[in-house]
């Protein structure tokens, strides 16, 4: 199997990190190219239309544009963060949506391997929180790695 482009899916937690380093050290063996992605979305119970007043104090902004704005500097917090290996080529993008079903959606576009940290959730709050993790692993088309917590 020849591992052209390796998408990672990132929440920003220490797991998160560690899948970002494990795929990285992989796009290092095979010369691949590492996408990184993070999935965001407004909270179901939060109207769409919903606007808020800028941190910036510079008028109002929808919900969903401040929550992209967050998005995108802790993806920027998080990559410099994670150490990447010199040479390897990253590139990230911020998604809005359901996490597992944008990443399985994001997963048929061209990559060979997809990467994501699991919690280790068990018991009643695997239950109450479901597991990303889990419905990717089972419904994915391509190679899925699973990164442990610690």
């Amino acid at each position: 199997m020849t591992i052209r482009r390796i998408l990672v899916a990132a929440d920003y937690s220490e797991t998160s990190t560690r899948a970002v380093e494990y795929a990285a050290a992989v796009a290092v063996q095979f010369n691949a190219k590492l996408e990184i992605i993070h999935v965001w979305d407004r909270p179901q119970y939060v109207p769409a239309n919903t606007t808020v007043t800028h941190p910036s104090g510079q008028g109002r902004i929808s919900l969903a544009e401040l929550i992209a704005e967050n998005a995108e500097r802790d993806m920027q917090e998080f990559l410099d963060a994670c150490e990447i290996p010199v040479g390897v080529s990253l590139t990230h993008h911020l998604i809005g949506g359901e996490p597992s079903a944008k990443i399985l959606e994001c997963s048929t576009q061209g990559y060979q391997l997809l990467v994501l940290g699991t919690h280790g959730h068990s018991g009643v709050r695997h239950l109450v929180l479901g597991s990303v993790a889990e419905r990717v692993v089972r419904l994915c088309t391509i190679p899925v790695i699973t990164v442990p917590h610690s």
